[in-house]
């Protein structure tokens, strides 16, 4: 293995059909490795794969891509990279390039992004609250009686199925190496659901070009995130509806709550605006000069807010923590709250 200003990596992205959060966090670490001495090759798939492949293909898959196991096998057997990075397997990668790496004697470290190993949504969160129903379970069974994949008992069961069988397989515990979770909130559900302690580390997300804290003269509050239901948009937007006399609010993001987004930046006699798609420099711009941040999660994150201004969460933000004594706190249950 080389030093480590000369690690080679591997790493591995199924890009989402809207993307979000996830892809801005590869491409930050891809960035960050490389300007730190490492290689990094990045391969990705992409959902817009699954129209070609057809459903019933890619539910097998899902469990086991046989594929994926011969490329990502034959691209490590030349013992040309120190590590595989995954950052997400689902659903066209699939845990079986875990196997791949290791039958390559290849170390892997898994970013742990959201709950997939544990959750059939991924979320912890089911009908408008947290849920916690499946973790811990051999099979997420309750998931697959909500039917908490998209709405679809079928498909809930191919993601069930996906985590009992690696379960089974002992995939999760001894195929990965090193698991990367981005809150102690985070890792504390996984070793509930029965990862290994010692294997997971802490690493919060972050900005590879940190915003300054700027003096908050900007007179407006801002979101930057996935529009979609347990980031709370709906609590938001209802704050904003009632409120007499609001901060103008800027949106910037994407997801299935978007037209929703639209209708209210179209009303905007509260000061609603929507600003499209995450682009990390206009982010960046906007959290420089807004007043208040807004982290809308209905799900129990702990999560470190950047750049000390106030940070306002909605409805299970007191798992939330300042990172300074200029950031102030507000934990709302309700749009009123806010």
């Amino acid at each position: 293995m080389h030093a480590w200003s000369e690690m080679r990596i591997l790493m591995l992205h199924n890009r989402y059909l809207v993307p979000g959060g996830e892809e801005q966090a590869t491409e930050t670490d891809v960035a960050m490795l490389r300007e730190h001495g490492h290689t990094v090759e990045l391969l990705e798939r992409d959902n817009r794969e699954i129209e070609r492949l057809g459903l019933a293909r890619t539910a097998k898959n899902t469990l086991w891509a046989s594929d994926s196991y011969h490329r990502i096998f034959d691209k490590l057997r030349g013992r040309d990279f120190d590590i595989l990075h995954v950052q997400n397997f689902f659903p066209l990668w699939s845990p079986s390039v875990y196997h791949a790496a290791a039958r390559a004697g290849v170390p892997v470290v898994q970013t742990l992004h959201n709950y997939r190993l544990l959750c059939v949504n991924s979320f912890l969160f089911r009908e408008g609250r947290p849920c916690e129903e499946c973790v811990g379970r051999m099979l997420p069974w309750p998931g697959v009686m909500h039917g908490c994949y998209r709405d679809s008992r079928a498909g809930s069961a191919v993601v069930a199925g996906m985590i009992g069988f690696h379960k089974m397989l002992g995939t999760w515990k001894k195929k990965v190496q090193v698991y990367v979770a981005v809150s102690e909130f985070a890792k504390e559900k996984y070793i509930a659901g029965g990862l290994p302690a010692e294997k997971i580390i802490v690493r919060p997300n972050f900005l590879h070009q940190s915003p300054s804290p700027g003096g908050g003269r900007g007179g407006y509050a801002l979101y930057v995130g996935r529009l979609s239901p347990e980031k709370g948009i709906a609590t938001m937007l209802e704050a904003w509806r009632a409120a007499e006399n609001p901060l103008p609010l800027k949106i910037a993001g994407d997801g299935p709550l978007k037209e929703m987004v639209l209708e209210a930046a179209r009303k905007s006699r509260y000061g609603a605006h929507d600003h499209g798609g995450i682009r990390c420099g206009y982010a960046g711009d906007c959290v420089e000069h807004r007043s208040a941040c807004l982290h809308g999660s209905t799900r129990k994150d702990r999560v470190p807010f950047p750049a000390r201004r106030c940070a306002v969460t909605s409805p299970q933000g007191g798992a939330m923590y300042p990172l300074s004594r200029r950031n102030a706190l507000a934990a709302c249950e309700r749009p009123s709250g806010l």
